[in-house]
């Protein structure tokens, strides 16, 4: 099973998208989910440019509850894997 760069967009708990990857992937099955890594170098570097007014920063979701094309949230790998041990993933 493929979740390539979505969990960053999502808006709200990622356990429910968790929860149906535990119930939908057969046993012995691979998930691959792939997010940018926000504790990386390169968005440090990018984290910095931002705070120093160089480049756009990652907003919410509009007031209207609309989703924007941007991350409503970036995970470090270790908050990566807690959620994926919290939801019972093999």
């Amino acid at each position: 099973m493929l979740c390539c760069e979505l969990i960053e967009h999502l808006m709200a708990d990622p356990m429910h998208l968790m929860s149906e990857v535990n119930r939908i992937l057969k046993p012995g099955g691979h998930l691959v989910l792939t997010t940018p890594n926000v504790a990386g170098l390169r968005p440090s570097r990018r984290f910095y440019r931002i705070s120093s007014g160089l480049l756009p920063g990652i907003r919410p979701a509009l007031e209207s509850g609309e989703a924007e094309a941007r991350h409503n949230r970036e995970y470090t790998p270790r908050e990566i894997r807690l959620l994926l041990e919290n939801s019972g993933s093999r």
